[in-house]
């Protein structure tokens, strides 16, 4: 495994690497979404467009076409249902990889270059459903901790998340030997590592 510390970085700071040789993960949450019917709401799809374009015109910007055509994605995404039959994971995850369809062939690069369109791999042409990016397990498990968050915060809401995500109750989480955000970090590096030889790998890590 690397030994490079993740960035984090504010949606709107995402860049791509440039010229390093390296592949790249990015783990980004779902869009915001109507909790009465489970779409995703127009105004949170508007900004995930601004942030694939934005990433994507860096890469415009500093390389060269002929460099362009050396790039591959796979999108990855939960499979997390919200309501009915929508899932808001692979409905974000369609956005970024529809926008990096339409930037391919504007500039004719093989779409086979989209791991997921490619016809010689498994993909059925979408985004890949992995079963294995699920919720904290602190929801499925008995330790008790998420029940302490939910008491802490007075349910689960802006404040839950940044507590569990940032640790900042780490001891007590500990003490209830639960799930934190490093041991879902390990995991989920160990889990894609073998997709990153030679190919920029965008994806959208989902956590509700």
């Amino acid at each position: 495994m690397p030994n490079n510390e993740p960035v984090v970085v504010d949606s709107t700071s995402i860049k791509p690497l440039i010229n390093e040789n390296k592949s790249q993960i990015i783990f980004q949450r779902h869009c915001n979404y109507d909790r009465t019917n489970g779409g995703l709401i127009p105004e949170s799809v508007d900004y995930q467009c601004s942030i694939v374009t934005s990433f994507i015109n860096e890469l415009k910007n500093n390389l060269t076409l002929e460099e362009l055509r050396n790039i591959y994605f796979l999108f990855d995404s939960s499979n997390t249902i919200s309501s009915g039959d929508f899932k808001r994971c692979v409905e974000t995850t369609n956005i970024a990889m529809n926008i990096i369809r339409k930037f391919f062939e504007e500039n004719n690069i093989p779409l086979s270059h989209i791991i997921n369109l490619n016809e010689e791999l498994n993909y059925n042409s979408s985004v890949r459903e992995n079963k294995h990016l699920t919720e904290p397990k602190m929801f499925t498990d008995s330790t008790g901790y998420l029940e302490y968050l939910k008491e802490k915060h007075d349910g689960i809401n802006k404040d839950f998340w940044i507590d569990f995500e940032s640790d900042l109750s780490k001891e007590k989480r500990l003490e209830l030997n639960s799930e934190g955000p490093d041991e879902i970090e390990e995991f989920v590096m160990l889990m894609f590592y073998k997709d990153m030889q030679n190919i920029f790998i965008l994806n959208f890590q989902i956590v509700d």
